[in-house]
């Protein structure tokens, strides 16, 4: 728990100061060690920091399309069924 608490606050301060190819990179591999549904709430607070030009939240829909695509392919990979 200690571990997802810090990751997590590794990648809201990379949302920050980051460019946006690694904190994809970054947010990928947290979606796979975790269920990361709190990654929508940092979509939603990059989206109402950064995107107050545009009209849609880029980063929430991807961020939701990217969640959605890992849950169905956890089980199906085999790296993630012989560690759990």
């Amino acid at each position: 728990m200690i571990l997802r608490l810090f990751l997590f606050a590794a990648l809201m301060l990379l949302s920050v100061f980051a460019p946006v190819w690694i904190l994809a990179a970054c947010a990928l591999a947290y979606a796979l060690r975790f269920t990361a549904y709190e990654l929508l709430v940092l979509a939603a607070c990059i989206d109402a920091y950064y995107g107050g030009s545009s009209a849609l939240p880029y980063y929430t829909l991807v961020t939701a399309a990217l969640l959605l695509a890992v849950e169905y392919i956890k089980s199906r990979l085999i790296v993630y069924n012989e560690t759990k």
